[in-house]
């Protein structure tokens, strides 16, 4: 297999895989990375869980309610890429549910093939809209729509002042 298989029940899923996630969301955890893993009771089609819709909207966003941030992990794995999904696997991945993609094949591929979703009503404006004002609100809440002046000669120290403002 090129996708972790986990062949769990959905009784065990629901009462020790998921619990640290349920943890999290009820302390407001802001974005959580969906791994490639194939998980039969939860995808009958077999999808990895970073293209399946039932994972991402009907399991963390409304079963679990959570509202941050929801990260593919890398695009250009090959447990997702051996998957072969139809047109494009970053189209597959934003209509799964997903934020943000991470390493997709190309950004203007991507871009194109976003554009290309929109203009077949494979998804919506609005599914785009949501996308980003949810990115937007997390980097405002991290403090980063205010300009911050970075040093390239101690970048370590940098980032420890950036992260001391991010936590005010």
């Amino acid at each position: 297999h090129s996708l972790p298989l986990i062949q769990h029940s959905a009784e065990r899923l629901d009462s020790i895989e998921l619990y640290p996630f349920i943890q999290l969301i009820n302390k407001n955890i802001g974005a959580c990375m969906v791994g490639h893993l194939n998980i039969p009771v939860w995808d009958w089609e077999e999808k990895p869980t970073s293209l399946s819709p039932f994972v991402i909207r009907n399991l963390l966003r409304e079963k679990l309610n959570f509202q941050g941030l929801i990260i593919t992990d890398a695009l250009n794995m090959r447990g997702v890429t051996d998957y072969g999904h139809g047109p494009s696997i970053e189209l597959a991945a934003f209509q799964a549910g997903n934020d943000m993609l991470l390493f997709p094949g190309t950004v203007s591929g991507t871009i194109q093939s976003l554009k290309e979703g929109v203009m077949n009503g494979e998804i919506t404006e609005r599914d785009i809209n949501v996308r980003v004002k949810r990115i937007l609100l997390a980097k405002h809440s991290m403090g980063l729509s205010k300009p911050q002046k970075l040093s390239t000669v101690d970048p370590g120290k940098q980032m420890a002042q950036v992260i001391r403002i991010q936590r005010k």
